[in-house]
């Protein structure tokens, strides 16, 4: 759906290989700022979609959006734990919601 559909092909291309959290990866977004703001307002699993970002989301958003964090892992590495500690910074989670999403991805081989 425009305008995600003509914007993820190029931002999929300017971020592969780039280290998840970076600057340099940061930076590859700029340009496809329009495309990601309608994509978090439009798909509730992001917690840039909520006013009070992971707190205002439920379990289901979780596990969702940690199935987005490990399709886009796949840009850049097989694992998604490398990326882990940059998600849980980013989006303020408490260590024991942390714990409970490692606990997952590890069951998961993810």
């Amino acid at each position: 759906m425009p305008p995600e559909l003509d914007g993820y092909a190029g931002l999929s291309d300017a971020v592969k290989g780039l280290k998840y959290g970076t600057d340099e990866y940061r930076a590859a977004f700029a340009p496809f700022n329009v495309i990601i703001k309608h994509h978090y307002g439009a798909n509730d699993h992001h917690p840039e979609h909520f006013q009070a970002g992971i707190n205002d989301m439920d379990l289901l958003q979780i596990v969702e959006m940690i199935c987005d964090w490990k399709a886009a892992s796949t840009r850049n590495s097989e694992s998604l734990t490398p990326s882990l500690e940059a998600n849980f910074k980013r989006f303020r989670i408490d260590e024991q919601l942390a714990l409970i999403i490692r606990n997952t991805v590890t069951v998961l081989g993810w």
